[in-house]
């Protein structure tokens, strides 16, 4: 699936986008850790662009998926990054530790 999004978003890329290469990336999705190869674009400006994280929602670095993090925060609020991050971690084998719920935590304080 995440292949056909990534062909599609190749077909719709904005012009003067052109493909630099790809990147590999791991991202904690709500069925478990999924490699993602995805395409690096270098837009108008050079900057560095992933089409495929954008349409996702996912922020460079980011681990998990926006639905991931929300529940995570929702439970760090409840019961501490601490015991969330041990929960965490124990559920997605160490994928997701105390102190990415920390940042999860910081980033969407951040936001808000």
């Amino acid at each position: 699936m995440l292949r056909r999004w990534d062909e599609q978003l190749l077909a719709q890329k904005p012009d003067g986008w052109r493909v630099v290469g790809f990147r590999e990336r791991v991202v904690m999705m709500r069925f478990g850790e999924v490699q993602v190869r995805q395409r690096l674009y270098k837009d108008e400006e050079g900057h560095g662009r992933f089409l495929l994280d954008e349409h996702l929602g996912l922020a460079p670095r980011q681990l998990a998926t926006p639905a991931i993090a929300e529940k995570a925060v929702e439970v760090a609020t409840e019961i501490g990054f601490v015991k969330t991050g041990e929960l965490f971690e124990s559920l997605t084998e160490g994928a997701l530790s105390a102190m990415s719920i920390w940042r999860l935590l910081r980033d969407a304080g951040e936001r808000r």
